[in-house]
């Protein structure tokens, strides 16, 4: 496989990963890439994109980039790394598993994130997992967070707590 083909791949294969980690149709991420002066990207060139037979242009990147809520640098540079390390050996699941926790952490904060004693993989699955509520395995990936979360001392939970938006003080308190 060229470059070329492999560069077009590992875009694809970014922008895939992030419309459904983000629970988005590909109709529904096509829509998203159109405002009032401009028509949306149609789903055949989205799926011509997403299986890496098409290059997009850089006016397209920078729809889907916007579209998929990150800037078109950082969309890039993910797939820049996908390519990277697809090229040294890293199987599907575990590229999908780094580019949807890389998309978690820049929501979140990447201290948040960092404050997360687990595998990348096991956060970007439940990250996944909580917008497909019925996938098989939510359970499991929920308790596996949920014990993750457990392990966090106070303060750090606090602090991860704090970037959530979400109060943990003990009502007895």
């Amino acid at each position: 496989m060229s470059e070329e083909e492999e560069r077009r791949q590992s875009i694809g294969a970014t922008v895939k990963t992030l419309r459904e980690a983000q629970g988005l149709s590909r109709q529904d991420l096509c829509l998203l890439t159109g405002s009032d002066d401009v028509r949306p990207l149609s789903v055949e060139m989205l799926a011509k994109i997403e299986q890496g037979r098409k290059a997009p242009s850089a006016t397209t990147l920078k729809r889907l980039a916007v579209a998929l809520g990150i800037d078109a640098p950082d969309l890039s540079q993910r797939a820049s790394a996908w390519q990277f390390h697809k090229a040294r050996g890293a199987d599907d699941a575990t590229l999908r598993a780094g580019t949807v926790s890389g998309a978690l952490g820049q929501a979140l904060g990447a201290a948040a994130v960092g404050a997360l004693v687990t595998p990348a993989p096991i956060l970007a699955a439940a990250t996944t997992a909580a917008v497909h509520r019925r996938r098989r395995g939510r359970k499991r990936l929920e308790a596996a967070l949920s014990e993750a979360l457990a392990k966090l001392p106070e303060e750090q939970l606090e602090d991860f707590a704090t970037e959530l938006g979400v109060d943990v003080s003990d009502p007895a308190d």
